[in-house]
């Protein structure tokens, strides 16, 4: 049962680069940058709700409705916020990676991604398709003919 199995072993070159850049905490920083930009884009997204959309009707004894009120795209506010935030992590990103260009590019070189610092492996994203396909089917038609 090789497919269950570690296949994809650590480089020990790869692990010295990162271990330094742990050192430096720009695994943290970058780590930190990824997190905050999905916050950041559910932010956006929940900007873009108008006030009178069907997600706003489902939820209108909610106190999410005051949120979505507030973060909709009437604040100005809210919205050069969002903006800026964007921009600060582009350009603290885009910092990072210039002021450590040659352990990045060692790291690509190595097959190890620069975000998650771990190897690259196509097996995870065929993984997750294939399962959420799945899910989707038999939820569609194995649940769904429950009711």
């Amino acid at each position: 049962m090789k497919l269950f199995q570690r296949i994809k072993e650590k480089n020990q070159e790869a692990e010295a680069i990162i271990q330094e850049l742990r050192q430096n905490n720009v695994v943290f920083k970058r780590r930190l940058i990824f997190v905050c930009f999905f916050i950041g884009l559910v932010l956006l997204l929940i900007m873009f709700i108008p006030s009178d959309s069907s997600v706003v009707m489902i939820l209108q004894n909610s106190p999410i409705i005051n949120v979505l009120d507030w973060i909709s795209i009437k604040n100005p506010l809210m919205n050069i916020f969002c903006l800026s935030f964007f921009g600060f992590l582009l350009f603290s990103a885009m910092w990072i990676r210039k002021k450590h260009r040659q352990k990045f590019s060692a790291l690509k070189r190595l097959n190890y991604s620069s975000w998650t610092f771990k190897p690259k492996d196509i097996r995870k994203f065929v993984f997750i398709s294939v399962y959420s396909l799945l899910f989707i089917l038999i939820i569609r038609f194995g649940l769904g003919t429950l009711y």
